[in-house]
């Protein structure tokens, strides 16, 4: 051995310096770059803790050496990924709570939608607010935006000035017997006072055929047609329709003494149903009708079961304003004439004349 260790140290003396300077160069060289190496390996790992959402110090701390720990610990970045896999939520990284698994959730019910209007018709008729000036003139007002709607250019003074029935309101007498005109005949009053009562609808088609243009127009009173035929007969056919119902569909009031009274030059007693109001029916879905209606707006909805009771409650009364229809002519037709036949020049034909063709008629009041 002794001899060995002799002959080693002879040969390390016998070693060139240039060798042992080569030697120390890749010692030096080695460390360099395990030093290097490290210091990069630890920047990356730097990265990937600043990338996890950690809330404390200590946090981060345990994540790291979790990182470093990855094939010695059982609670790893890793392990967390792969149970990721099987639905279950990841473990919160570098903690050692163990993890619930989490319960399936249902989608949430989307909430319950109003139905859908499959057919849907909507006319737009002019609006006009009664509440200013024409306290209780909805009949007028109402009959006012129809014939807007056909392009005729008046006003609501304009109607009830000149063209609308106007009569006494209910009222006593000295022996205290309650009289009043007839509401299918004349207004009760006037529209432009709040103590006006209102009119039926033979009331409004007699002032309507004294203004509207008879070769473009026509008045007709449809009381007691349903309502769905109002919408198919004429809704659908853009023509719109006065109807009388009660204020915002409301039930009717119990009868008062006050609403009863004789009707002036007859015996005939006559009970007012309130709350009366006029309206202009504008349109339809499946669950509404729509109205301008003047005390509340333009294309003003309400249900149709609503509609319906206080139409009934009115008596059914409507009015359509519509275009003229125009009577179809009968054509003429010629019978060949035989060339075989002559005339002679003493025969003249005289031409037959009809008798008087006035069609003009009125409507009749309900």
């Amino acid at each position: 051995m002794m001899r060995r260790a002799e002959t080693l140290r002879i040969s390390l003396r016998n070693i060139p310096k240039k060798v042992w300077a080569t030697v120390t160069a890749s010692v030096i060289l080695v460390t360099v770059c395990t030093v290097v190496t490290v210091f990069a390996v630890r920047q990356h790992r730097a990265k990937l803790i600043a990338a996890v959402p950690v809330e404390t110090e200590a946090v981060a701390k345990t994540v790291t050496e979790s990182i470093t720990e990855t094939e010695t610990e059982t609670e790893t970045v890793s392990e967390s990924v792969t149970e990721s896999t099987t639905k279950t939520p990841p473990k919160p990284v570098g903690t050692t709570k163990p993890v619930e698994k989490e319960e399936e959730t249902l989608p949430a019910t989307p909430p319950k939608q109003p139905p859908v209007a499959k057919h849907k018709k909507l006319l737009n008729v002019p609006f006009i607010d009664q509440r200013q000036k024409y306290p209780t003139g909805c009949e007028s007002v109402a009959t006012v935006m129809t014939m807007r709607y056909f392009g005729m250019s008046i006003s609501v003074e304009s109607f009830i000035d000149n063209y609308l029935p106007q009569g006494r309101a209910p009222f006593k007498d000295e022996t205290d017997q309650r009289f009043g005109d007839d509401p299918r005949k004349v207004f009760l009053g006037s529209p432009y006072s709040k103590y006006g009562w209102g009119c039926y609808a033979p009331v409004i088609v007699t002032a309507a055929n004294k203004c509207i243009d008879h070769k473009k127009l026509e008045v007709k009173n449809i009381t007691g047609t349903a309502f769905d035929t109002l919408c198919h007969t004429y809704i659908d056919k853009d023509i719109p329709v006065i109807v009388w119902a009660t204020t915002d569909m409301q039930p009717l009031k119990p009868r008062k003494e006050s609403h009863t009274w004789t009707i002036l030059g007859t015996a005939e007693q006559f009970t007012w149903k309130s709350p009366m109001h006029c309206l202009v029916l504008v349109g339809y879905d499946d669950n509404s009708y729509y109205f301008n209606d003047s005390q509340r707006g333009k294309n003003f909805r309400y249900p149709k079961s609503d509609v319906l009771t206080a139409y009934s409650a009115l008596g059914m009364q409507a009015v359509v304003i519509q275009p003229k229809k125009e009577e179809p002519t009968e054509p003429t037709s010629e019978e060949p004439t035989d060339p075989s036949e002559t005339v002679s020049e003493t025969e003249v034909t005289e031409p037959t004349v009809s008798g008087d063709e006035n069609q003009n008629e009125e409507n009749g009041e309900v």
